[in-house]
Formats: C-alpha cells, sequence, structure tokens
C-alpha cells in the first residue's frame, strides 16, 4: 500500500467552499496581529463508533472524522516568539513564549497552550531547524468548534493543529502517518499515556467513510457505513479533561500490568514495555481465544501492590519505576481481570462491527447491540462511564437509537448513537423531551453540541490568496 501522502493543501480565495467559515478568522487575525495571515490549517473532531481504550492495547479501531474543527490561522514572524490568541478569550487567554523546541510544559496544569505547546515541541524535537529557519517565531489565532473535554477529540486535534501549523512554518514536509506517529507521542509531554487513534484519524480520515485503524505501524482500511444509517453524537453536559486526573492512566498501567502477569504465568518475558495484543501475537492465540485466557490466568478480586511485587519479585519502589506513571503512583490495588476483559472482547466486537458493515445484507440492530454491549462493558468492566453516559444512553435507545455508547475516554463527555436516516429528526426530539429537558443548562448543551454527522475528510493547509480574497 502507498504511504499516505502529505495533507492537502488549497488555495483560500473568496472562491473557495471553506470562505464562509474561515473569513471571520482572517479578520479576527488581522484585528489581533494588524496584518494579513500567510496559511490556515484545519483538524477534524473525530467520533470512536466502536472500540474504547483499546488502541492504546494494540488493538484497531473504528472512528470516524467529523465535520467539526480547530482551525488555527497563523504567519511566521522573525521575532523567535509563538504568539497565541483564542477566539473564545473569554475561556482561554492568550500567551505567547520562545517558539524553541526547549520550551517547557506543565502537565499538572492543562491550559489550553500547552496542548499546542506539545504539537510545537513535538516537530522541533524531531525535525532541528538551522540558520534563518531557527529564528522563525508563529503568530496565531486558534478557534475551535469542537466541543472541548467532550470525548470528541478536541485536545488531540489541537496538537495536530500545532504540529502542522509548525511544520508550515519551518517548511518541514511530512507525510499524514509520520505526523501521527509524532504527535501521538508528543501529547504524551502533557502527562496522557494515549494510543494514537485520535491523530491518525486527524490526518488519514477519508470524506463519506470510517476508518479502520491498526497500529505499531500505522495502516488504515475505510469501512463504509451501511446506507439509511446515521450517527448522532450527543453531550451530557458533563465536561471531563483526561489530562486532569489519575483516571486514564490508572486504566493504561492496569492494563500494561495485565499483560505481564499473563505473559510472567505463560512463561514469557515480560519486564519489557508490553501491550495486551503482542501479548495474543507472543502466545500465538487468536483473538477468539482471549477471554478465556484472562478467566483462566486473571483472578476477579484486585490485586493488591503487596501481590504484585510479590509476583514480579520487585520491591515498591522498583514496581512503581517498571509499571507505573508519575500520576498514579498512588495506586494500591490494580483491577486487571477486569480491565483486560474488557480490552480482549472490546476488540472482538470492533472485528464483528466491520464485518456486519461488509454484509450484502447488514443487520442494523447487530451493530447497533454491538454498541450497547460495549457501553455495557465500559461501564461495569472498565468504570470508565458516568451516571449521565449511563441515562442518556438509556434514553436513547427509548428515543428509537438502535444502539448507543460512551465515546472518547468516559467519565463524562459525549454518547455516539446509530439512528436511521429518516428517523434523526424525530430520534433528536425524543431525546430532547427525555433527558435534556431537565434544565436550562442541558438545554443549551442540545443547542450546541447535539448533532449527526457524515464522516469527513482528515486535516488541511491552506494557503491565503490576499489578491483573490475579496474583502481586502
Amino acid at each position: 500500500m502507498t504511504p499516505p501522502a502529505l495533507p492537502p493543501v488549497e488555495s483560500l480565495t473568496s472562491q473557495s467552499p471553506a470562505w464562509e467559515s474561515l473569513s471571520p478568522l482572517v479578520e479576527e487575525y488581522k484585528k489581533v496581529y494588524g496584518e494579513l495571515p500567510d496559511h490556515v490549517v484545519r483538524v477534524p473532531g473525530r467520533v470512536n463508533l466502536i472500540g474504547e481504550h483499546i488502541d492504546y492495547n494494540g488493538f484497531n479501531v473504528l472512528p470516524m472524522a467529523i465535520e467539526k474543527y480547530i482551525t488555527v490561522v497563523l504567519k511566521g514572524n522573525q521575532t523567535g516568539r509563538l504568539r497565541l490568541h483564542n477566539t473564545a478569550s473569554s475561556r482561554y487567554s492568550s500567551y505567547e513564549t520562545e517558539l524553541s523546541a526547549a520550551v517547557e510544559i506543565d502537565s499538572k496544569t492543562p491550559s489550553w497552550h500547552n496542548y499546542f505547546l506539545c504539537g510545537v515541541k513535538g516537530v522541533l524535537e524531531a525535525h532541528s531547524c538551522h540558520g534563518e529557519e531557527a529564528s522563525r517565531g508563529l503568530d496565531a489565532v486558534v478557534s475551535g468548534t469542537v466541543p472541548p473535554s467532550a470525548g470528541l477529540s478536541s485536545s488531540s486535534a489541537l496538537v495536530c493543529a500545532a504540529a502542522l501549523a509548525t511544520c508550515v512554518v519551518h517548511k518541514i514536509e511530512l507525510s499524514k502517518v509520520e505526523l501521527s506517529e509524532l504527535c501521538a507521542k508528543s501529547e504524551r509531554y502533557i502527562g496522557t499515556q494515549g494510543g494514537g487513534m485520535d491523530q491518525a484519524i486527524a490526518f488519514l480520515a477519508q470524506p463519506g467513510v470510517a476508518m479502520m485503524i491498526d497500529f505499531n505501524p500505522i495502516r488504515t482500511q475505510p469501512v463504509q457505513i451501511p446506507p439509511g444509517l446515521s450517527f448522532v453524537v450527543a453531550h451530557t453536559g458533563v465536561e471531563m479533561n483526561k489530562s486532569a486526573s489519575a483516571h486514564f492512566n490508572s486504566r493504561v498501567v492496569e492494563c500494561q500490568i495485565a499483560a505481564k502477569v499473563l505473559a510472567k504465568q505463560k512463561g514469557l518475558p515480560w519486564c519489557g514495555k508490553l501491550r495486551l495484543a503482542q501479548l495474543l501475537e507472543d502466545l500465538e492465540i487468536p483473538l477468539e481465544e482471549s477471554p478465556a485466557l484472562v478467566k483462566q490466568h486473571l483472578h476477579k478480586s484486585p490485586y493488591t501492590l503487596e501481590e504484585l511485587c510479590h509476583l514480579f519479585q520487585l520491591n515498591p519502589q522498583q514496581f512503581q519505576q517498571l509499571c507505573l506513571t508519575p500520576n498514579t503512583t498512588h495506586l494500591t490495588h490494580f483491577k486487571l481481570y477486569q480491565r483486560a476483559l474488557h480490552v480482549y472482547e472490546e476488540a472482538l466486537r470492533v472485528q464483528k462491527f466491520r464485518a456486519m458493515c461488509q454484509e450484502e445484507s447488514p443487520s442494523a440492530e447487530v451493530m447497533g447491540q454491538l454498541m450497547i454491549d460495549s457501553h455495557n462493558s465500559l461501564q461495569e468492566l472498565y468504570e470508565c462511564s458516568h451516571p449521565e453516559l449511563d441515562l442518556l444512553v438509556e434514553c436513547a435507545v427509548k428515543a428509537g437509537a438502535l444502539g448507543s455508547r460512551l465515546t472518547g475516554a468516559g467519565w463524562g463527555g459525549c454518547t455516539v448513537s446509530l439512528v436511521p436516516q429518516d428517523k434523526v429528526q424525530e430520534f433528536m426530539q425524543t431525546l430532547e423531551s427525555l433527558y435534556y429537558s431537565r434544565s436550562e443548562h442541558l438545554q443549551s448543551v442540545m443547542a450546541t453540541t447535539v448533532f449527526s454527522s457524515l464522516p469527513g475528510g482528515g486535516a488541511t493547509v491552506y494557503n491565503l490568496v490576499p489578491a483573490n480574497n475579496g474583502s481586502h
């Protein structure tokens, strides 16, 4: 398969399809910096249809890009400084610093600009610039229509947009795969030990299809959603920033420890970084047999720190260094059975969902049930749901969804529901009466973050053409 090329570059004029949505941001840039920008970078958010919390375990996932974006309007400068302005200035304050690979990122304070710095730092560290390009700075106006802290990858889209903007300013050409891998690594500067799904779909999405994404190395396969079906994204009204707590990384380390325990019990090397997908390859066990592996070799009761230290013949300090991250060193109990069982069963659900999409006569009911089973597993085994997520899923099914589940990390954020296309408006109206009519806050949430979306394309770079942009 030919490696995916560079992100597409388009000229932006008043005749461009994107002009109507982007021209106000060009005007905002001129107001802030006193001149016209050179480029616009636009990166989509995403909704993961099925396959939650398994990308960082090495299993493939099935997201699609949504028609909501993080947009960066930019121009290089000769000051060597990065200047950031956010159009939502009442919520996100402006920021300025040296544009350098040595820039420090405070992972304990997940401010919006720190995500931008992740993308900048990742590119500059990987591709050292010399001479004139080393002194290039960046002036940027940032805007977003991806709801923040909603499980729709707003933070990863911001990291990706920042990396792409840095590439534009420093004339660095990277393929879509190279960009997605670089951004997945650089987002870890903020402290989140994610997998790579969000960054991959940001760059590799194709209009009109969901994308099956495999990892190590990244490979993609378009998956056509059966005609007559639509996905509706709905926000609970509960925000959750996964980098602001240890919930997400706790699950990551529990999965890694589960893989180590299983490897040790099966006589395999276990000291290195080991993912649950790699373990199956090493054991030459098919995915279909993985739940039985968990049930046979892991016990349901939580593993204690003392038990794991004894099993691995490590003292607590060695265990902490080998198995934990800086924000999970407080953990003393680990639910290895539950986390591993969810991962393996969820990976199987992804395979079944894709297979159903490819059937000559696909069953929307089967697809919907797989989504419901996914949510139940995330609620009961992975324990990353939230009472409002559970209620919204329940209301969605009552409103006519064939299936519904939390999407994203969980602990708040959004659900995604499978709905017949001709029933979408009726579904939304019923969902409003069942869930969103409970408060003014929820009604305002529905007005902005309940939507159906066709699968969108990946990141795009626009070159501004001032002579033809109409108003200038």
